[in-house]
C-alpha cells in the first residue's frame, strides 16, 4: 500500500471515530445536562439491531464492529489475532477484551459497582423490534443445530467454565500492576495484563489428532458460549421486546409503508452490490433491507410520540444501535439531505460509540474525569480538519466526507510509511491502555470471582489507577505528535495545487496579507511561504520536503498546527486554516521553546491570523462578534507604539468593512444593523491604524510595507462605499489620491499583484477620473472584473471570501453600463 493510500485509510477511520465521538458527547449531555443549561434530564431508550445482539453473544468473533482502524492494521501488516474463523477478516491482537467491555457496556441497564463507583449506561433495558427479533431467532436456531440440549447444558455454567478459563495468570498481572510504583514499568505491565486477558478469553489449544474433530469442538464451544450469553440477556433482563414498552402502540407496530419503502429501496440498491460478491440471495437481501427500514421508521415514530409527552418530568429519546455500515450510510444520506434536519431526530448510533477508549469516564472503573475524552476529541479534530464543508459540524462528518472524498495527490506516496505504521501501533497501544482501565467490566459476570475482586481493588486504588490514566494521555499525545507532520505534509500538497491554480487563473497571490513575524525561516529560509509551498511540488523540491519533515518532528504540536494553519491561509482554504489555528491556540500556552535560539513563538501571532481567516469565512453575526472580541483583546494587550497594535487596528477596520459587504450583498440577513455605521467604524479603525503605523520606528520594512498596503487599500474601499457607489448613486469619489499614491509607490510586479489591491486601485482610478478618461477607465475595470470572476469560478467557493464574486460582478456590471452609455 502506498503512503497516500494508507493516509486515506487513516483519515477515513478518523472521520468515522470523530463523528461517533460527537454523538457520544451529544447523548451524554442529553442524559446528564449541565446544571447551568436549565434542561430536564433526558432518558435515552435504545433499540438494538440483531447484529448488536450477535456482538454481545460472541464479541470475540464480532470485534471488527468496534475497531475503527482495522483496515489500517491489515494494510500495514500489524499483528493479528488468532481467534478468527476460516475466511473471516482478522483483527489486531488485544481487541477481545476491548470488544467484551464494549458489549457489556452497551447492555448495562442496571447499576453495578467497580472500584467504589456505581454506574449504568441506560435507565431501562435495550429493546429489540419484532423485525430484528426474527433475525435473532434465526441465529439461535443455527446455534442449536450445532449442539444438542443447548440450554440444559449451559444453564448452570459460567462463561469461564465453558471456556475452561483459568484466571490465575490474569490475576497475577493485575496484582503486579497494582503493586507497581515505578512509572517506567507501567507500559510493559499494562501490555502483559492485556495479553493475559486475551489468553483468558481466547481459544484453548487442543490436542485432537483429527483437525475436523478439533474444529468441531471449537465450534461447539463457541456455540455454548453464545448460548450462555444469550441466556444472560434473558435471565438478567438485559434485552426486552419492543412490544413490552408502554409507548409501543398500533401506529408503532404498523408504520407507514411509504416511509419504509423510501428507505428500503435505497438500502436494497446498495446491499445487492455487496450481496452479489458473497453469493447471497437477492430475495433475502430485500427482506433484510425491509426489516431494517421498518425498525428505523418505528424508532422515528416513537420519538414523535415522546415529543408529544410534554407533561413528563424527563424528555425521552429513542435510538437504534446497529453495526450495519450500509444502513448508516444510506440513512445519513437521506437524513442530512433535508436542510432543516435536527440532530435530535437522528436515530442511528454506531457500536463504536460505546468503546472503552471513548467511555473511560462512564464505564464503572473509579475514573470520573472528562480529560481523556476531551483529549481524544482534540487528536481526532486535527486529523479530520480537512473536511471543511460541513453540513452539521461533526454530526454529519461521514456524510460530508463521502460527498467530497478529498483524493490525495499521487506525489504523497513519498509519505513516511514508518510514521503510518507507528500510528497503527499507537492506536493499538491506546486500546491496550483502555483495556487495563476498564477490564473490570469484561469479567464482572465472567465467573472468576477472585479475578473480579482483584480488578475491583485496582479500580478503587487511586495510586495504582493514576499511572494508567497518565499512560493513556501520553499515548494520545504521541499519536498527536506522530500524525501532525503527516497532516501538515498532506496539507502542503493541497495548498501547492491551490496556489498554482491561483496563479494560473490570474487572481494573483494569496487573498490575505501575511502580516506575521513568524515565517518559519528555519525551513523556508528567505522564501515567502507561498513560494516555498509551491516549490515543494517542483523538481528538486524533495530536499526541502525532507528537511521540512525532519524539522516538524522536532517542533511542538502547536508550532506544526500554526504552520499548517498558515499554509492553509495563504492557499485561501480559510475553513481549514481556522480549524488548525484554533487547535494551535489550545496547545500554544504549554508548547516548549524551539529553534536554535530556543525562542517561544507568540500565541498572539496565532490569534491574529485566526482573526484574519475567520473574517474571510464570516457568514453570520456570531463570527463577527467573536473576531471583534479577539481583536479588541489584541489591541489592549499590545504596547502603544508596537507593530502588533497597528496590525490589530487595521484588521478591525477590515472586519467592519467586510461586514458591510456581507450585509449589502446578502451573505448575511440584515439584522437591523446600521450598515453605514459599520463603514464609519471601519474608517475610524483605519485612521487609528494609519497613525499607529506612522509611529513605527525600528521595525521590519516588509511588515510595515504590507501593513500600509492593507490600510490604504481598505481606506480606498471605505471612500468608495461612502460615495454611494454600492447604493447605485453616480457620486464622484473623493479623498483617495493620497492612498492611491501610497499604493503606486509600493506597487508589486503587475503580474504578481494581489487581485484585491488591484481591484480597488482600478476602481478608484475609474471613479476619480475626469470625464475624458471615464470610458477608458470603465472598460479597464470591466475587463479586470470579468477576468477575476472567471478565475474565482475556477478556484471554487472554498478558496475565496463569500463576497468576492458578488462584489466583482456588481462592479463589472456598473462599469459595463457606464461604458455603454459613454459609447452611445
Amino acid at each position: 500500500m502506498s503512503g497516500a493510500s494508507a493516509l486515506s485509510t487513516y483519515r477515513a477511520a478518523a472521520v468515522k471515530l470523530r463523528e461517533v465521538a460527537e454523538w457520544n458527547r451529544f447523548d451524554g449531555e442529553f442524559q446528564e445536562p449541565a446544571s447551568s443549561s436549565g434542561r430536564k434530564r433526558g432518558r435515552l431508550i435504545p433499540l438494538v439491531d440483531a447484529n448488536i445482539v450477535k456482538f454481545f453473544m460472541d464479541p470475540d468473533h464480532e470485534a471488527r464492529l468496534v475497531d475503527s482502524f482495522a483496515s489500517l492494521h491489515a494494510s500495514l501488516g500489524s499483528q493479528q489475532s488468532r481467534k478468527v474463523r476460516e475466511g473471516e477478516e482478522t483483527v489486531p491482537q488485544h481487541l477481545m477484551t476491548f470488544a467484551r467491555v464494549t458489549a457489556e457496556f452497551m447492555f448495562l441497564s442496571s447499576e453495578i459497582s467497580i472500584g467504589n463507583e456505581a454506574r449504568q449506561l441506560w435507565r431501562e433495558a435495550p429493546l429489540i423490534a419484532p423485525a430484528h427479533a426474527e433475525e435473532t431467532a434465526s441465529m439461535l436456531r443455527q446455534i442449536e443445530r450445532k449442539i444438542t440440549n443447548l440450554y440444559r447444558r449451559v444453564a448452570l455454567m459460567t462463561e469461564a467454565e465453558i471456556l475452561q478459563a483459568d484466571g490465575k495468570e490474569a490475576a497475577k498481572t493485575v496484582e503486579a500492576l497494582q503493586e507497581n510504583r515505578e512509572s517506567e514499568r507501567v507500559p510493559g505491565l499494562v501490555r502483559e495484563m492485556s495479553g493475559s486477558f486475551e489468553k483468558l478469553f481466547g481459544p484453548k489449544e487442543r490436542q485432537d489428532k483429527n483437525d475436523q474433530d478439533k474444529d468441531y469442538k471449537n465450534s461447539e464451544m463457541t456455540a455454548l458460549e453464545e448460548g450462555l450469553r444469550w441466556l444472560r440477556l434473558m435471565r438478567d433482563s438485559k434485552l426486552r421486546p419492543l412490544l413490552s414498552h408502554p409507548m409501543c402502540d398500533d401506529q408503532v407496530l404498523h408504520p407507514p409503508i411509504d416511509k419504509i419503502e423510501r428507505l428500503a429501496r435505497k438500502l436494497v440498491s446498495q446491499k445487492k452490490k455487496a450481496a452479489l460478491t458473497r453469493g447471497e440471495s437477492s430475495t433475502r437481501v430485500s427482506q433484510l433491507a425491509w426489516q431494517d427500514a421498518t425498525v428505523v421508521v418505528q424508532a422515528g415514530i416513537l420519538n414523535e410520540l415522546a415529543r408529544q409527552r410534554t407533561e413528563d418530568d424527563e424528555e425521552r429519546r429513542f435510538i437504534l444501535i446497529t453495526g450495519d455500515e450500509t444502513l448508516h450510510a444510506v440513512y445519513a444520506d437521506l437524513f442530512w439531505s433535508d436542510p432543516d434536519a435536527d440532530p435530535a431526530h437522528y436515530v442511528l448510533r454506531h457500536p463504536l460509540q460505546y468503546i472503552p477508549i471513548m467511555n473511560a469516564r462512564d464505564i464503572p472503573n473509579g475514573y470520573r474525569a472528562k480529560a481523556l475524552f476531551d483529549q481524544l476529541l482534540k487528536v481526532l479534530d486535527t486529523v479530520t480538519d480537512f473536511v471543511t464543508q460541513r453540513r452539521c459540524d461533526a454530526f454529519a462528518l461521514g456524510y460530508d466526507f463521502r460527498r467530497r472524498p478529498h483524493t490525495l495527490p499521487r506525489w504523497l506516496d513519498q509519505l513516511e510509511m514508518l510514521s503510518l505504521r507507528r500510528l497503527a501501533d499507537l492506536w493499538l497501544e491506546a486500546t491496550i491502555a483502555s483495556n487495563a482501565i476498564c477490564a473490570g467490566l469484561a469479567v464482572y459476570d465472567f465467573g472468576i470471582d477472585y479475578l473480579s475482586q482483584r480488578l475491583d481493588q485496582l479500580a478503587g486504588d487511586k495510586d495504582a489507577r493514576d499511572p494508567l490514566i497518565k499512560l493513556h494521555k501520553e499515548i494520545l499525545d504521541e499519536i498527536e505528535g506522530t500524525q501532525l507532520p503527516l497532516i501538515a505534509q498532506e496539507l502542503l500538497t493541497e495548498a501547492s495545487g491551490a496556489l498554482r491554480r491561483q496563479k494560473a487563473t490570474g487572481v494573483g497571490r494569496a487573498r490575505i496579507p501575511l502580516l506575521l513575524r513568524e515565517r518559519f525561516e528555519d525551513v523556508t529560509r528567505t522564501q515567502p511561504i507561498d513560494e516555498f509551498v509551491m516549490g515543494l511540488g517542483n523538481k528538486g523540491g524533495e530536499a526541502s520536503l525532507y528537511q521540512l519533515q525532519a524539522a516538524m518532528m522536532d517542533w511542538p504540536p502547536a508550532k506544526t498546527l500554526f504552520f499548517a494553519g498558515m499554509v492553509a491561509a495563504v492557499a485561501n482554504n480559510f475553513e481549514r486554516a481556522s480549524r488548525q489555528l484554533e487547535h494551535a491556540q489550545q496547545l500554544a500556552p504549554v508548547a516548549p521553546a524551539s529553534g536554535s535560539a530556543k525562542r517561544r513563538f507568540d500565541v498572539h501571532e496565532i490569534s491574529y491570523l485566526q482573526c484574519v481567516v475567520d473574517r474571510m469565512r464570516m457568514r453570520d453575526e456570531s463570527i463577527f462578534k467573536e473576531v471583534r472580541r479577539r481583536l479588541e483583546g489584541l489591541v489592549k494587550g499590545a504596547s502603544e507604539e508596537s507593530f502588533e497594535r497597528a496590525r490589530a487596528l487595521s484588521e478591525q477596520g477590515s472586519l467592519f468593512l467586510m461586514r458591510y459587504f456581507n450585509l449589502r450583498f446578502g451573505v448575511e440577513l440584515n439584522d437591523r444593523a446600521d450598515i453605514h455605521d459599520l463603514v464609519s467604524r471601519a474608517q475610524h479603525y483605519l485612521d487609528e491604524a494609519r497613525r499607529a503605523s506612522s509611529m513605527l520606528g525600528r521595525e521590519r520594512n516588509d511588515l510595515v510595507r504590507a501593513l500600509d498596503i492593507q490600510i490604504h487599500t481598505n481606506t480606498i474601499g471605505v471612500q468608495i462605499v461612502r460615495s454611494g457607489f454600492f447604493d447605485g448613486r453616480p457620486t464622484p469619489v473623493k479623498d483617495v489620491d493620497t492612498s492611491l499614491g501610497v499604493l503606486e509607490n509600493m506597487r508589486d510586479d503587475p503580474e504578481d499583484q494581489d487581485h484585491i489591491v488591484g481591484f480597488w486601485e482600478q476602481l478608484a482610478h475609474w471613479l476619480a477620473a475626469p470625464p475624458g478618461r471615464r470610458r477608458e477607465e470603465a472598460a479597464s475595470v470591466a475587463k479586470f472584473c470579468r477576468s477575476g470572476l472567471k478565475g474565482l469560478e475556477t478556484l471554487g467557493d472554498e478558496y475565496q471570501a463569500p463576497t468576492d464574486a458578488p462584489v466583482f460582478r456588481f462592479v463589472a456590471e456598473r462599469a459595463e453600463a457606464e461604458f455603454s452609455e459613454v459609447s452611445a
